[in-house]
């Protein structure tokens, strides 16, 4: 019998990422999540329990053409000590702008990342708000490139969105997914930019 060759095997996307937020009580990373949830269309949605969730995604490659995603979040609580999964793709920082004490968490998540030697992943900060009338003066974002600077974090993105609009909050997080399957050489994304629009990003499967 004829082995199949590997060309003809179908590969596997997942993407798994440890989260973060500057003001877990109020905006905990699955409660930012669960408006993503809300909007976009995934399924098989699988709480594992309240700090881990699955669940598959389509997402579009190019015109026509879709994948099928596996994907993994697992929250982090500031008062829990957990051990970091190795297996983590990237961290992402869900950055309160509404949130006074914000740029003091995030020297604390930074700091306690640093110190576990996690460096070299990719780290990405998702800054959001409700209103933009409240958007703290003492959250500008020329002071977050200073602080991952200071604990040594040289790959990252940053990026805003409004709780508000579902398109921001699913082309962001679907960005986020294709930019780490093109990073682990799953696909190949030619016009992923800073527009956090998704009619604007074609990719090509490897």
């Amino acid at each position: 019998m004829e082995e199949k060759s590997d060309k003809n095997t179908p590969k596997e996307y997942t993407f798994e990422a440890i989260c973060y937020s500057t003001n877990y009580k109020n905006f905990s990373s699955m409660k930012v999540l669960n408006q993503y949830f809300m909007s976009a269309e995934c399924q098989e949605i699988n709480h594992i329990d309240e700090f881990n969730v699955t669940f598959n995604k389509k997402l579009k490659i190019a015109d026509n053409k879709e994948i099928e995603c596996m994907n993994s979040y697992f929250e982090i609580v500031p008062t829990k000590s957990i051990k970091l999964k190795k297996t983590a793709d990237c961290f992402i920082i869900f950055f309160d702008l509404e949130y006074n004490d914000s740029l003091g968490e995030l020297n604390k998540i930074l700091k306690n990342l640093a110190n576990l030697g996690t460096n070299d992943k990719k780290l990405i900060i998702v800054r959001f708000y409700m209103e933009e009338k409240d958007i703290k003066t003492n959250s500008d974002e020329k002071s977050i490139p200073n602080i991952l600077d200071k604990y040594g974090f040289s790959i990252f993105d940053i990026s805003k969105i409004n709780l508000n609009s579902p398109e921001q909050i699913i082309s962001t997080i679907d960005k986020i997914t294709l930019e780490t399957l093109q990073d682990k050489n799953l696909i190949q994304c030619d016009n992923l930019d800073d527009k956090n629009d998704k009619s604007e990003s074609f990719c090509l499967i490897n």
